[in-house]
């Protein structure tokens, strides 16, 4: 199975050397997804002993838990499995990006089909407000279809009364123009009694017009009370039409508001956009002055550790560790040989492990400034996690480092008192050495000069901190205006869709309104015309009854006058006799 493991080294003693184990970091499953390891193993190994603590490696095991083959570097797969993962961080950003759209688009259609469904209500209200207004209007035309019947009927009896009338009158004239021939003669009792019979004829066929008035009053009081009724549903009609109007001009008013805030959302907007461009640039200068000053920091603890270097080497001539100058002119000269071979044999054991540990710190040195030019071109998203990463490595410098310090001075130490013992060894043997005495006065020069350089760091260092705080604090100062604007854009945001829903309301309303009042108007209108011709009907009606009227009036005077003059014929000398 393929693991995933990081370099441990442990130190067996102070001369011995150091260990290199594997801790396993997390192991890779059939599926090719991989699982963390819970517990603290570690594998000992000499195969990654020429990598530095903390690299990653890949490594086989078996199932005796025995590693097979050499463990290989890990960095090439780690960085793949990285870019893996932000591919799949950023589809998951665009899927989810892509189901907030999806919500919006769910939520506007809700939003439509509850506008339509409110709609579809008002409509149907509507119809059957108009198909009750539809009967209503049927019922009185039926109501006038049957007043109109009878007229026609009225009229038609009134026609076939003064045809009989006309009839009437024709005979009646017949017998006058006889009675007209016959003046010089004397008319005897039949004639008399028969003019007498066509007279009450004429007067039983005058039709009385006192019933056919009444039936046609009535069907004019049908149409006022119709017209009545249509001007009612004519304010009706005004009241409503002047509602779809208002509402006309509130969903115009509202539309200009809802511009009006959109085009503020749009700068506001615009605004907040460069507010954050400025923001991120002020964080941008902010991380690279917190970058130079990590620099500065570090190359004051390098500062540091030479003066302390060099303090150790103005100390050099006295060393710590005295010797017993006299007692090794003294000593045997077999024995002052062999006691020199063992202090070169310890100092040769201890110097390879001081040149490691110095090679590790060159490593872990050289780590931290690749850390430090990657921070300077990683992206915002990157950038905490490198950040992190460069403070655990600076720790581990920083760890190595007064590690090293003891390790230096000891073996300077030892170096010394090998010198020390080595001139007295030569001496006695007869060798003469030219000493080359260093200069105590050059060295503290050097250490003036280090310390002067490190004052200056120390000030730059104090200088950039005062830079770095007050651009922190204008930092602080835009995030919070940032942030105030971008809650005055979500209330902005939420102020729109709010009057954008009411101004599609308004809207619909006003649309509602104005295709009511439109059929209404045209159901007004037809009614209006229907009523009108019924109207004229009646009004011919009623002019031909008052003609009927006064034709009959006038015919039963010419009656009476006819009536007298008959019976006066009768009650003549002539007729008696």
């Amino acid at each position: 199975m393929l693991y995933l493991a990081e370099v441990k080294r442990q130190s067996k003693g102070f001369i011995g050397g150091a260990r290199t184990k594997l801790k396993l970091l997390a192991c890779q499953r059939n599926d090719q997804s991989w699982t963390a390891v819970s517990s603290e193993e570690m594998l000992p190994t000499e195969e990654a002993s020429h990598l530095g603590e903390g690299a990653l490696v890949t490594v086989h095991l078996g199932a005796n838990r025995q590693i097979q083959g050499k463990p290989e570097q890990a960095g090439a797969k780690v960085v793949g499995l990285l870019q893996s993962f932000s591919s799949l961080l950023e589809k998951s950003k665009t899927q989810q990006a892509e189901v907030e759209q999806w919500k919006q688009s769910l939520s506007y259609q809700a939003q439509e089909l509850s506008r339509r469904e409110m709609e579809m209500e008002a409509n149907l209200e509507q119809f059957e407000q108009m198909a009750e207004e539809k009967e209503q209007i049927e019922q009185q035309r039926q109501q006038v279809n049957s007043s109109q019947e009878e007229l026609q009927k009225l009229k038609q009896g009134l026609e076939d009364e003064r045809t009989e009338i006309e009839g009437a009158w024709e005979h009646l004239r017949t017998e006058q123009q006889r009675l007209a021939e016959k003046q010089s003669s004397v008319l005897d009792e039949a004639q008399t009694n028969e003019i007498q019979e066509l007279i009450s004829r004429l007067e039983s066929a005058a039709t009385p017009t006192e019933s056919l008035a009444e039936q046609l009053n009535l069907a004019l009081e049908v149409m006022n009370r119709q017209q009545a009724n249509l001007d009612h549903h004519r304010q009706q009609l005004e009241q409503q039409r002047a509602d779809a109007q208002q509402k006309s001009a509130e969903a115009e008013q509202q539309g200009e508001e809802l511009q009006q805030l959109r085009q503020a959302f749009q700068e506001a907007q615009v605004s907040l956009e460069e507010a954050k461009r400025a923001l991120q640039s002020q964080e941008h200068t902010l991380a690279r002055k917190r970058d130079s000053a990590n620099l500065l920091a570090l190359q004051l603890q390098t500062q540091e550790q030479l003066r302390e270097s060099l303090s150790d080497l103005v100390s050099g001539s006295c060393p710590s560790q005295q010797v017993d100058v006299e007692k090794l002119e003294n000593m045997l000269l077999g024995e002052l040989q062999e006691t020199v071979e063992n202090l070169q044999r310890d100092w040769k054991k201890l110097l390879p492990f001081v040149n490691d540990q110095e090679e590790e710190l060159a490593s872990q040195r050289q780590s931290v400034e690749e850390l430090q030019e990657k921070l300077q071109v990683v992206s915002d998203q990157e950038r905490p996690s490198v950040e992190k990463e460069l403070a655990e490595e600076q720790d581990r410098y920083r760890f190595l480092e007064q590690t090293l310090v003891g390790q230096r001075r000891s073996i300077q130490e030892r170096k010394e008192v090998l010198n020390q013992h080595l001139r007295v060894l030569r001496r006695r043997q007869g060798f003469v050495e030219l000493e080359m005495e260093t200069s105590a006065i050059d060295l503290e020069s050097i250490l003036a000069q280090s310390e002067a350089q490190q004052n200056q760091t120390k000030e730059e260092l104090q200088k950039l901190e005062n830079q770095i705080g007050e651009v922190k604090l204008s930092v602080e100062q835009s995030q919070a205006q940032v942030q105030q604007q971008a809650d005055e854009q979500a209330t902005r945001q939420n102020q729109l869709r709010e009057l954008e829903e009411s101004w599609q309301q308004t809207q619909a309303s006003a649309l509602q309104l104005g295709s009511r009042v439109s059929v209404y108007e045209k159901n007004l209108q037809q009614w209006q015309e229907h009523c009108e011709e019924v109207r004229q009907k009646l009004e011919a009606v009623a002019q031909q009854m008052n003609g009927i009227t006064e034709s009959g009036n006038h015919q039963l005077q010419i009656l009476t006058q006819l009536q007298q003059a008959v019976s006066s014929l009768k009650g003549s000398p002539e007729m008696a006799g």
